[in-house]
């Protein structure tokens, strides 16, 4: 089962990524409200996905990234945000950030987005 490490206040949505990821046994979603406890986590297990919440982080999203990215290369970055928060959003794609998404979000796309990054299926064949 993958983990994925999410720094949102949004928990409905992350509450029901869950309950599908579970369901499905293949993923496995830690949901977190500040930057420190998310590194802190993270320097002691490697994820392959983290999901940041611009609207949350604002210009600290960029700084959050490298700290991220010089503990494990690897991991992949999904932003969600609203639009007002574009400008920041495109600085932080220069880092090798792999989606974006807009608020408001459906459950459904992010589950396609995340699944399509990880390579975890979601549907029944």
């Amino acid at each position: 089962m993958k983990s994925i490490l999410a720094l949102t206040l949004d928990n409905k949505l992350i509450s029901e990524m869950n309950s599908t990821f579970a369901k499905k046994r293949v993923a496995e979603v830690r949901t977190f409200s500040e930057s420190l406890e998310l590194i802190d986590y993270f320097l002691k297990q490697y994820v392959p996905l983290i999901v940041l919440d611009i609207d949350v982080l604002k210009e600290k999203v960029l700084h959050l990234i490298r700290i991220l990215r010089s503990i494990h290369r690897e991991t992949q970055f999904i932003l969600v945000l609203s639009s007002k928060n574009m400008q920041i959003c495109s600085a932080a794609l220069s880092q090798g950030v792999v989606s974006y998404q807009v608020k408001p979000i459906s459950t459904e796309n992010m589950l396609e987005v995340v699944a399509s990054t990880l390579k975890i299926p979601i549907h029944n064949n």
